[in-house]
């Protein structure tokens, strides 16, 4: 899994294999959590409002992109 987008009437988020603190560096404006492990090594869900809000995230999206990338 590179990254999630989960858009549903209960739940809006953008998951990523990024960790915590990456991921709050990169989406300061964004609430983050930690998700479970069992979806890679380091998991982070950062809850959005709407479909608009994933240009907003553009860093976070290249960074997750570039991360994956790396491992090929």
């Amino acid at each position: 899994m590179v990254s999630t987008i989960i858009l549903d009437a209960k739940e809006k988020s953008f998951i990523t294999r990024l960790s915590v603190d990456e991921v709050k560096s990169l989406a300061p404006d964004f609430e983050v959590q930690e998700v479970s492990a069992s979806v890679g090594d380091a998991a982070s869900k950062v809850s959005i409002t709407s479909v608009e809000d994933l240009d907003k995230l553009a860093a976070l999206i290249l960074k997750c992109y570039e991360t994956e990338a790396a491992k090929h």
